[in-house]
């Protein structure tokens, strides 16, 4: 989403808060309902446009456990061919952990 979009989302919100902020004292109870969702709305719209926020470093250390456990890191491989497939599991483990780390970007 571009900046203009979001901030135009972020206008239309605070338009949607200062109308609330004029008509709350004389609103009743159906209209504080009605004004309930249509803050709700406009807070989704915000929040949409935001994304997603970035892992912390907890989240990316267990997702990392979760790529090393399922790539075998702790098996011992007697054979050359083991080998050779093991070194394949680490480099797509290697680059998993990446995109973890890095958030998707190279």
């Amino acid at each position: 989403m571009s900046g203009a979009e979001l901030s135009a989302r972020i206008t239309a919100a605070t338009a949607a808060l200062s109308d609330y902020r004029h008509q709350a004292a004389a609103v009743d109870v159906a209209g504080r309902s009605l004004w309930a969702g249509r803050l709700a709305d406009m807070l989704g719209l915000v929040l949409s446009g935001l994304g997603t926020p970035p892992a912390g470093p907890a989240e990316q250390l267990k997702e990392i456990r979760l790529v090393l456990e399922s790539s075998g890191w702790q098996a011992t491989t007697p054979d050359l061919f083991a080998l050779l497939d093991a070194a394949e599991d680490w480099q797509i483990a290697l680059e998993e952990i990446d995109g973890i780390v890095n958030g998707g970007q190279p």
